[in-house]
């Protein structure tokens, strides 16, 4: 209980690097197994090795997102029944989502090993890479309801303000799969099947972690049997709150469908492994803002469901301030170093050639990625998801898609690399003009509810 107390008492500073610090290694170490992953695969298989696994990639998001519509929506749900002092919600909360994500990671894996070849080929498999594609998909698809489960698990223990436990799963499986990669790789020749049996691995034993957490009674929340079946009202909102955050992973998935074909289009499977290695890299900026997110949501959640208005206001100003001083950091990198980034995971000159200039162009638009995040998390946090499903469905659907289709067709490769700054400054445009209008408002207009709090 010291811990949920914590979220409402806590100075703001130390709050959210305790909360957030867990989250943010283990995004890292997540990230940073996907970029050893490609490491491995590039070294020990090649560019159309490092092609055939980016190719599965989107399906991977798609478990990922059902999963971060139940984890996000569950976060927020919990949080605020805690501030509200409703633990009986909270468990139930807790029972459902565990339930579903393991009814929907299941569904996923069937889905994914029955029409394993016909995704790849949609997905932009060429002849040469497909048969890899196959193979790893239809491996990896065994861990599907494991790893949907874990995603759940590691959201609710942040959501009563334990987010060591996720930093430490996500360290353990982390860790194993890069181990494992080396040793299924390069010390028994497997080649991409090696890579996807280390991916299938360390969700499995993430999950198992997580259930001996639960299972254990360690945490404040440990639902019965009776609150593992689905409660449809919770459910309900669950779903209506996690609803940006499915929005915007299901928009990376068929984004990064799109562009793979796109990519083998006008760059063949060298071009496609390119844009999967900036991706990775990507994600090495961009995870930890994720990260600082999932530290923020909780705070925010318990002080909105406890009056704190100006806790909430300070969470998210740090939070933000904290963001963009990453991203442009990142944002440096991918723009002054672009080669040497590429010469970690291949010599083959054409994949140089073509990353060098797509990382250039991605970085402008990095600088703006913190405060999109941090305002979605925000209005996730308040429990108003349709604020932060309408930013993601106006970058992943509405921006993007139009705009690499267009300027690929009249430019090329360079055309499809430019859609990327483009589309991120309009996005990060209309959030801060939306928050600054409607955000601040609700802010004002709560503590006129609650008199003894101040902005």
């Amino acid at each position: 209980m010291r811990d949920i107390e914590a979220l409402g008492r806590e100075p703001m500073g130390k709050l959210l690097l305790r909360l957030s610090a867990p989250s943010v290694v283990g995004m890292m170490v997540q990230s940073l197994y996907n970029v050893v992953d490609a490491f491995f695969v590039g070294r020990g298989v090649g560019p159309h090795g490092i092609a055939a696994v980016f190719v599965a990639f989107p399906l991977q998001i798609a478990v990922m997102a059902f999963a971060m519509l139940l984890g996000s929506g569950g976060v927020s749900v919990i949080s605020r029944s805690l501030g509200a002092n409703d633990v009986d919600r909270a468990r139930r909360a807790l029972g459902t989502i565990m339930s579903a994500s393991l009814a929907l990671g299941l569904a996923a894996a069937v889905l994914n090993i029955v029409l394993a070849e016909h995704l790849v080929r949609f997905l932009g498999a060429s002849e040469a890479i497909a048969p890899d594609s196959v193979r790893y998909v239809r491996i990896v698809a065994l861990s599907s309801p494991l790893f949907s489960y874990s995603i759940v698990c590691h959201n609710a223990a942040r959501g009563e303000g334990n987010a060591r436990v996720a930093m430490v799963t996500m360290l353990l499986s982390g860790l194993l799969n890069v181990f494992l990669d080396a040793l299924f790789i390069f010390g028994l020749g497997m080649g991409v099947a090696g890579a996807a049996w280390a991916t299938a691995a360390s969700q499995i034993m993430g999950a198992l972690w997580l259930t001996r957490y639960y299972a254990g009674g360690r945490s404040a929340l440990t639902p019965g049997m009776p609150s593992l079946r689905p409660d449809r009202h919770v459910l309900a909102e669950v779903v209506r709150v996690g609803l940006s955050a499915f929005m915007n992973q299901i928009g990376v998935a068929l984004t990064i469908g799109f562009l793979n074909n796109t990519f083998a289009r006008y760059g063949g499977d060298a071009g496609m492994a390119a844009y999967g290695i900036i991706q990775r890299t990507n994600s090495l900026i961009v995870m930890p803002i994720f990260g600082l997110n999932q530290g923020m949501v909780p705070v925010v959640g318990y002080n909105w469901g406890a009056g704190e208005l100006g806790r909430v206001w300070q969470a998210l100003k740090l939070s933000a301030l904290t963001a963009t001083g990453v991203c442009c950091l990142g944002a440096g990198i991918l723009f002054f170093f672009p080669d040497r980034v590429f010469e970690i995971f291949s010599d083959d000159p054409e994949l140089i050639f073509r990353g060098v200039t797509g990382a250039r162009f991605i970085a402008f638009g990095i600088v703006f990625a913190g405060f999109q995040i941090l305002c979605s998390g925000f209005y996730q946090g308040i429990g108003r998801g349709i604020p932060s499903l309408c930013f993601s469905v106006l970058r992943q659907f509405v921006l993007i898609i139009p705009l690499v289709w267009g300027l690929s067709r009249l430019f090329g490769l360079k055309g499809a690399w430019c859609a990327f700054p483009i589309t991120d400054t309009i996005s990060f445009s209309l959030a801060f003009s939306y928050f600054w209008w409607n955000g601040r408002h609700l802010l004002a207009l709560r503590s006129r509810r609650a008199p003894g709090n101040r902005l």
